[in-house]
């Protein structure tokens, strides 16, 4: 059984790993987007605003949101929701977490493999096409602020870490209409 909302309270008085804090906020996105509990958004800006700057909690939120939306579109399957606070992850959570973290190092086909595990197609059409790149979008934007699953390096400088990840990802994916 998972805790409820008294652990929410707490998850936003102790310090989170980032992996957790990436869990935390895709549930939120999930369950107002999914299940109409449009109050986690809020739970999940504040969560957010105790790692970044208040001003880009809410920008950051909407990352978060677009890659969130991307999914659940391209899936076309129900999702699986669980309590913001539960320790348990999904494997549907680790495939969302895997996309972000090989974003994040540049490894576009294992991107593409975690998106197509993800919303379960192997289709590479315009719906994970869109998934991925919300993915590298997002996994720009965590870098940027300093925040990384754990394993990549995150001694650098964030903005450094951010604009060479996206220096690397400027060549269109192999999906992409522009790639004959």
């Amino acid at each position: 059984m998972c805790p409820g909302k008294a652990a929410e309270r707490d998850d936003l008085e102790q310090d989170l790993s980032h992996e957790d804090l990436f869990i935390k906020l895709y549930r939120c996105v999930i369950a107002g987007l999914g299940f109409g509990d449009t109050d986690s958004w809020e739970y999940g800006r504040r969560l957010l605003a105790r790692n970044v700057p208040a001003q880009d909690a809410g920008p950051l939120f909407g990352q978060f949101y677009g890659f969130a939306r991307a999914v659940i579109a391209a899936s076309g399957a129900p999702l699986h929701r669980r309590p913001v606070s539960c320790p348990a992850v999904s494997a549907e959570e680790a495939l969302a977490l895997r996309v972000i973290e090989m974003a994040q190092r540049a490894r576009h086909s294992e991107t593409l493999s975690a998106a197509t595990m993800l919303v379960g197609r192997d289709d590479l059409g315009d719906d994970l096409g869109t998934v991925f790149q919300a993915g590298q979008s997002l996994a720009i934007a965590l870098a940027a602020h300093g925040l990384f699953p754990s394993g990549l390096p995150n001694r650098r400088k964030p903005a450094r870490v951010a604009a060479s990840i996206s220096s690397r990802l400027r060549r269109p994916p192999p999906f992409s209409s522009r790639n004959p």
